[in-house]
């Protein structure tokens, strides 16, 4: 599509606006890694300093000129401020053309740069909160002494962006990603304040990406906290246990159950229960399912996504044994459904624990050992063996680990 448009910005500051302030921070942050990150830079600075104007005509004419397309509310708030700044109606006309799903931008995020050593490093999750703050470079130190300090943010992320398919040329981008309370007076002005500290510590070509609270935050951003490293929480980490599904595993036969689990016969205590584990957030997808282990005719019919509320990291395994047979859920993770006991907030920080849980193997890895070929499934009334799927037991075999990757909203 060709348009001829005449894009000339007036320099002047709009009337201060905070609504329409906040709305453009969101527009901005959704076309993050679409746009390129020396025009977002500038865009970020023009909105902070309330110049609406300036950053709706540079938005509309990037739009244009790609062609980029543009959700109905997007082409809304842009054609808003158009007209609100008096610019012709050809360029807010051209914008209805547009509309439509835009495809996520094709990045890779990293915790960490490549040392050559072990690479598989670079691609999980990591926790960094724990560590003394010299063990961080200079950048980074100087983005949490300046982040933390601001009333309102609970968290700092850092994620290295590359191309998914990089060249040896491509160096990669570091991106910041803050969240931050309501109580935050202008996203914007924090924006571009967190980046001015970045380049004067030593990089010039640092992004960072302020965000409000919680799990509802655009792709980008999610995926680049969830492939990244967590640098500072408001918050000390918390323990985080893995829930068994089965009794037992056999390395030859794979898992089992004793013939005495307890059942929850209750119907609606069974309900309420498969209500609750289906109400955390999918933190791992698989695409494998797994056989039922009491009807194999049945196929790979076993859900294996894994969840978490915070606090526990449980299979759709569990749900799924509870709903067809009653098989009671870990006693442990059905008392601390029931209420009993403290538990984390489901937010965009006890998510990101929960991935780095999974990741660094503390939800216990597979080591499969032979059994004696004599050996036979425990009796129900032999006491059973520590569950090699709890975050508490020994290594051992775990039948769910498989095709996983973080979950990409």
């Amino acid at each position: 599509m060709s348009v001829n448009v005449e894009m000339s910005l007036d320099t002047q500051a709009d009337g201060r606006d905070e609504v329409a302030e906040a709305n453009l921070h969101v527009l901005l942050l959704r076309l993050a890694g679409t746009l390129q990150d020396g025009l977002l830079t500038d865009v970020r600075g023009w909105l902070a300093d309330g110049r609406r104007r300036e950053v709706a005509q540079a938005l509309a004419f990037e739009a244009v000129s790609q062609p980029l397309q543009l959700a109905g509310d997007e082409i809304e708030l842009l054609r808003v401020e158009l007209i609100r700044g008096g610019a012709g109606s050809d360029l807010a006309l051209a914008l209805e053309e547009l509309r439509g799903e835009r495809p996520p931008a094709p990045w890779l995020f990293l915790s960490a740069l490549s040392t050559g050593t072990d690479d598989a490093l670079v691609a999980r999750p990591l926790d960094r909160t724990g560590e003394p703050q010299e063990d961080l470079d200079a950048v980074e130190r100087a983005l949490v002494a300046e982040a933390s300090d601001v009333p309102g943010v609970r968290a700092i992320w850092r994620s290295w962006r590359m191309p998914q398919h990089a060249r040896p040329w491509q160096e990669p981008v570091r991106v910041a990603v803050v969240s931050v309370e309501d109580t935050v007076e202008s996203l914007p002005s924090l924006t571009v304040r967190l980046r001015r500290v970045m380049v004067e510590a030593g990089d010039a070509n640092a992004q960072v990406e302020v965000c409000w609270a919680g799990l509802d935050v655009p792709f980008y951003q999610t995926l680049a906290r969830s492939c990244g490293a967590l640098l500072w929480s408001s918050r000390p980490a918390a323990p985080i246990t893995t829930a068994r599904v089965f009794d037992g595993v056999d390395p030859v036969r794979g898992p089992w159950f004793t013939t005495n689990r307890p059942v929850v016969a209750d119907g609606a205590e069974r309900d309420r229960l498969i209500a609750a584990l289906r109400s955390a957030v999918v933190i791992t997808w698989s695409s494998a399912q797994m056989a039922d282990v009491l009807a194999p005719e049945r196929g790979d019919v076993v859900p294996l996504h894994l969840r978490t509320d915070g606090s526990w990291v449980w299979s759709d395994a569990v749900a799924y044994y509870l709903e067809n047979y009653g098989l009671a859920p870990d006693p442990d993770l059905a008392s601390h459904l029931n209420g009993s006991g403290p538990a984390e907030p489901l937010d965009e920080i006890s998510v990101h624990r929960a991935l780095v849980h999974l990741f660094d193997g503390q939800s216990g890895e597979a080591v499969w050992q032979p059994p004696d070929p004599g050996d036979d499934p425990l009796h129900p009334d032999v006491p059973v063996p520590p569950n090699p799927w709890r975050s508490d037991g020994p290594d051992g075999a775990d039948p769910e680990a498989g095709a996983e990757r973080p979950v990409q909203p």
